[in-house]
Parts: structure tokens; C-alpha cells; sequence
């Protein structure tokens, strides 16, 4: 169960989202062109609203952490040097600060900049940041640029599918194949 919607604690947002064209029924995301309007306690939580917020929390927390939450490198005594007994060694590897929450902060911005949906981008292949693999207005590239440091023509390795399988579960994008949308019930 997702827990990143004010629906399941018996809250509502309203007009997240409103009609542009009647007739075709296009819809757009509200950035402040109508109001609106936070209502509590507009049905019955799903959950109890203090696990809620205690959830939210977590989810926070786990996201700030640095490297992975549970500690365990899911390669860790997997696959060793027959030679030196170390570990797997690789500069594919991505270091343990990708997965931090303003990764997922600017995941969501890209998506925002390019009207709501951007291109995933390539950084796993070993793409060049601003080459047609990964443009810098893709959510690997952007992540890689703003939040990592990367420039224009240098190597970006991002996790950047880990990032968009959680934004679609938080239900705050959709994961597409080669792209991220927003869900327009989003509140940004």
C-alpha cells in the first residue's frame, strides 16, 4: 500500500488538477491558476492518520539516508576476487549517495520543466552527460547534473530506474517505458 497520498489518512485536496478545454476535456495540473482547497477529515482514513504521518516520516528518512537503508550491498559476499578475497570493485558502480532525496527532488522538477513528462535518459549504458543518450533535460541527466555534479560531457551512472520504480509507487509519477510522467492528482 502506497502511503504518499492525503487520501488514505481521510483528507482531500481539491482541484489538484482542473479542465482547460471543456469539450475535449483536457486536463492540467494546478500551479496556482485556481484555488485550491485542503479538506480534513472528508471521508474515512484508510488509515489511521498519525501512522500516516509516521509513515511519511519513514519514507523521508529511509530516502535522506545515505547508501542504502538496510546496510547491505546486495553484492556484498556474492562475487570475490579468487585472488585477493576482495569484494566486487567497479567504476560502473554507482557510489552509495545516489539514492538520497534530492534525487528524488529533482526527478520530480525535470518532469514539471518539460510539461509533465520527461525521458528517463540512458546513464546506465555509460551515456555522456548532454549527448542524445542522456540530455541534460532527462531525469538521469538532470539528477546527474544538479544533484551530482556531473558536466556536460563527462560519464553519468545514476540509478535512475530505482528513482522512477518509486516515484510510480509514491504514485506521484508515472513510470513509463523511457519516460516519467506526473500524475496529475499530484499535489506540487
Amino acid at each position: 500500500m502506497t502511503q504518499a497520498n492525503e487520501k488514505y489518512k481521510g483528507d482531500a485536496l481539491l482541484q489538484k488538477c482542473f479542465t482547460v478545454e471543456f469539450l475535449t476535456k483536457k486536463q492540467k495540473i494546478n500551479e496556482g491558476e485556481v484555488p485550491q482547497y485542503y479538506v480534513e477529515n472528508s471521508h474515512e482514513a484508510i488509515i489511521n492518520p498519525q501512522v500516516f504521518e509516521l509513515v511519511q516520516q519513514e519514507l523521508k528518512k529511509r530516502l535522506q539516508t545515505k547508501g542504502r537503508y538496510s546496510g547491505v550491498d546486495m553484492f556484498s559476499s556474492k562475487i570475490k576476487c579468487g585472488e585477493c578475497g576482495k569484494g566486487l570493485v567497479s567504476p560502473k558502480i554507482p557510489p552509495a549517495n545516489q539514492l538520497i532525496w534530492e534525487a528524488f527532488e529533482a526527478a520530480v522538477e525535470v518532469v514539471v520543466k518539460n510539461g509533465g513528462k520527461a525521458t528517463k535518459g540512458k546513464a546506465r549504458s555509460g551515456a555522456k552527460l548532454g549527448s542524445d543518450d542522456l540530455p541534460l533535460d532527462s531525469v538521469e541527466g538532470y539528477i546527474a547534473f544538479k544533484v551530482h555534479g556531473v558536466k556536460e560531457g563527462e560519464t553519468a551512472f545514476g540509478p535512475g530506474f530505482v528513482i522512477c520504480a518509486v516515484l510510480d509507487w509514491a504514485e506521484i509519477c508515472k513510470n513509463e517505458r523511457g519516460y516519467l510522467t506526473i500524475n496529475p492528482l499530484f499535489n506540487l
